[in-house]
């Protein structure tokens, strides 16, 4: 589980601690087998009807323009749901997971 960071800030002789917040969010990715295969979806199911799927590169894209600085992701669901019998394992980055979480800060490093 990502956690957002804690900083010190020191303001003359006064120091304080303040945690920044992160935003974190979960997407399928458009892009993923995941994403493909709720997509086709789309036309027969109740459920992903009114849903709609981004890439994890158009998300990030988003979030840099609106001011995050700061981005975080990791992946998992690398079968096909039928196929999991245990745990799937959490990698950072994306590009192989369906399901996908992003954590953004703005200012942090700045």
């Amino acid at each position: 589980m990502l956690s957002p960071p804690s900083y010190t800030s020191t303001s003359g002789s006064e120091k304080s601690s303040y945690t920044k917040r992160a935003h974190h969010n979960g997407i399928i990715d458009k892009d993923s087998h995941l994403g493909e295969a709720y997509d086709a979806k789309k036309s027969e199911s109740k459920f992903y009807r009114y849903a709609h799927f981004y890439s994890v590169t158009q998300v990030i894209e988003w979030l840099t323009k609106v001011g995050y600085n700061t981005i975080r992701t990791c992946h998992t669901i690398f079968k096909n749901p039928e196929e999991i019998t245990s745990l799937e394992p959490v990698k950072e980055g994306y590009g192989e997971g369906g399901l996908v979480v992003i954590s953004a800060q703005k200012g942090v490093g700045t």
